[in-house]
């Protein structure tokens, strides 16, 4: 399965970058298939993208926070990746995730609105949709490897642990730890 995620500037900005990337790549069977960078996010794929919140009255501070600064959309692939993701990111609105979420974890005190780090797709459609709308697959292969459901048992979180401290390193093994690196 398939998500897409956007590490916005608000995270950037605050150089989380590193941090978000290495947290987004802790599950071990989680890796990124897709990564492009953006100095400003094409305001006709914002609006397309955030479509279903035009109207309310935080889309066009929405809209304006998306080009402060670098942007990057990834897609995630890996088992029931969309709740996964989902879930490590944490709830949308900054002050109410939980400890040990990426948004709850390292959210400004003064977070709110648009301000939450990281977009995620909600659910599988959600991710074709926007796999579509920022050209990472094209329409008529939409449904290409997404129709697993998002429900394995098997695969389901345990509840979230609060993150390592910072100055942790993904653990031995994990292809992104150190012992794994050939040259940087």
């Amino acid at each position: 399965m398939k998500t897409l995620v956007i590490i916005k500037p608000d995270a950037t900005v605050r150089n989380l970058f590193e941090q978000i990337i290495t947290r987004l790549l802790s599950f071990p069977d989680i890796h990124i298939s897709y990564l492009k960078s953006y100095d400003f996010l094409p305001h006709p794929l914002l609006r397309e993208h955030y479509k279903e919140h035009e109207g309310k009255p935080f889309y066009d501070k929405l809209i304006w926070s998306m080009n402060l600064g670098l942007s990057f959309v990834l897609v995630l692939e890996g088992p029931n990746a969309v709740r996964r993701v989902r879930e490590l990111i944490g709830a949308t609105d900054p002050q109410k995730a939980a400890k040990g979420t990426i948004r709850g974890d390292l959210r400004c005190p003064e977070s709110t609105g648009p301000y939450n780090l990281v977009h995620a797709s909600d659910s599988w459609q959600a991710a074709i949709r926007e796999m579509i709308i920022w050209g990472v697959v094209k329409p008529e292969e939409e449904k290409a490897g997404l129709e697993e459901i998002d429900a394995d048992p098997d695969l389901a979180l345990q509840p979230i642990k609060p993150w390592p401290q910072e100055g942790t390193r993904p653990r031995e093994g994990h292809p992104h730890s150190d012992q794994n690196r050939e040259g940087d």
